[in-house]
Order: C-alpha cells, then sequence, then structure tokens
C-alpha cells in the first residue's frame, strides 16, 4: 500500500507513474469533498455536540518523552501544530466512534513531522514523511515502546501526506491523517464543532503556521520531485489549498 513502511522500503518514498496517476485521482475526488464541507458549513449539518473538554493531552511516560522530543527539536509553530492534530483526530474519533489507542494516536501527532525539522533533515529525493517515520519508530523503541505499536505509529507517520487515509490503515492512522487534513487545510473541520474549533486554536495558537509551513512545503517539493509531496504541491495545489484553509494564520 503507498505510504506505508513496507512500501518506502521498496520504494524509497518515490511514486511510481500509476501510484502518481491513482494519486491525482483520489485528489480529484478529495475536492468533491472539500465542495461537501462548504455546504456542511452553510447548513449546519453533520455537527455532533462535543466539548474540547473531552480531548485530554495524554500523560504517560512515554507521551511526556515523545512531547519534550518534539519541543526540543521543533519551533513553536510546529509544536502547535503537532497538538492540534491530536485534538483533531481525537474529536473525529468520539464523533465517528473510532476505537483506538490515545497514547499511540499522541506519538503520531507529536512526531509526524520530524522530517522537516533540521534535528532530522530529509536529503534531497527522499520524502519528509518517510524519514520522520523511521525517525519515529527508532525513539520509541529506545523508550521501550514495543516493536508493533512502535511499528503502527511509524506507519501512520508515513501514510499521512497519502491524499486519503483509511480505516483498513488502521486507526491511529486514519486519525492522524484526519487531523492533519483538518489543520494544514481545513478539510472536514465544518463537521466540527465551531466552539471547539475556536478553543482548541486558542489553547495552541497557530503562530503563524500558513507562512512558516508553506515554504518548508515548497522546498520539500522542490528537492523531491518524486515524492507525494511533490506531487501534492505541483498536481494538487496543496500550498494554495493551505494558504485558502479557513484559519487566519
Amino acid at each position: 500500500m503507498i505510504g506505508t513502511l513496507a512500501w518506502a522500503e521498496r520504494s524509497q518514498g518515490r511514486l511510481g507513474r500509476i501510484e502518481a496517476l491513482a494519486e491525482v485521482r483520489r485528489g480529484m475526488a478529495l475536492q468533491l469533498s472539500v465542495w461537501g464541507d462548504l455546504v456542511v458549513r452553510r447548513l449546519g449539518l453533520g455537527r455532533v455536540k462535543l466539548a474540547l473538554r473531552e480531548v485530554a493531552l495524554p500523560t504517560s511516560p512515554i507521551a511526556r518523552e515523545t512531547e519534550a522530543l518534539c519541543r526540543r527539536v521543533s519551533a513553536p509553530w510546529l509544536v502547535n501544530h503537532c497538538l492540534r492534530t491530536y485534538v483533531w483526530g481525537e474529536l473525529f474519533a468520539v464523533r465517528d466512534a473510532v476505537a483506538h489507542d490515545s497514547e499511540l494516536l499522541y506519538c503520531a501527532s507529536l512526531l509526524h513531522d520530524l522530517g522537516i525539522t533540521e534535528a532530522y533533515p530529509t536529503p534531497a529525493g527522499d520524502c519528509f514523511a518517510v524519514v520522520g517515520a523511521r525517525a519515529a519508530g527508532d525513539f520509541l523503541r529506545t523508550q521501550g515502546v514495543d516493536a508493533a505499536q512502535a511499528r503502527t505509529v511509524a506507519d501512520a507517520i508515513s501514510l499521512h501526506l497519502n491524499v486519503a487515509v483509511g480505516l483498513r490503515s488502521g486507526s491511529e492512522a486514519f486519525l492522524l491523517s484526519r487531523g492533519v487534513g483538518v489543520d494544514v487545510i481545513g478539510l472536514r473541520v465544518a463537521h466540527l464543532p465551531p466552539d471547539a474549533v475556536k478553543d482548541a486554536v486558542a489553547n495552541h495558537p497557530r503562530l503563524g503556521m500558513k507562512r512558516a509551513l508553506e515554504p518548508l512545503l515548497k522546498e520539500q517539493a522542490r528537492q523531491s520531485p518524486r515524492t507525494r509531496i511533490g506531487l501534492l504541491c505541483r498536481s494538487l495545489q496543496f500550498t494554495a489549498r493551505m494558504r485558502h484553509a479557513p484559519f487566519a494564520e
């Protein structure tokens, strides 16, 4: 499956022609869902009553160590992006009744962008999601997380650049994808209660995320054009969608 670590080990994170065409088709289908979101937002449909207080950040030892790593290697805006990603994922888990491991989702959310930090540089031609996934898996294993759980987190991170991630890829991967989609391009944000969205941004401010993230993604697309981020920026107007996400910054 495109995006998993097994796929990355075979492909080095580079898309083949057929894989790229399939992702473009998924992107076209995703655009239809974006238009549907506009209807949802205007009519107030699809929302359920969720309160932000239902989303507590994990406080286990591994969760604390994971957050500490994220804060050591990430700019403040990126830390807050990771925290919001977790909140969005948990809100969707409640909304859609998705059983999952909150600690593993937290680890995946906090570590999903390691590959765009200076501490874990991505070599030209490689995929930053794959680099970050490997780094996250290695870190978790050094913290005593068992191999299967570390692999679950690593696969979720590696998959998060796919246009679409279904539940068959695992609950944590599905929810991470949902969380990233909300925070970066506003995808499906209309399905969440406005008060919960407002509170999440107030608790973890965006700190100019759009301005900070766009050049990083463009550079990744430039240096690694055959990867998923290259395809997203080249063929699916990803950075433009990010600029027009329904957040002030």
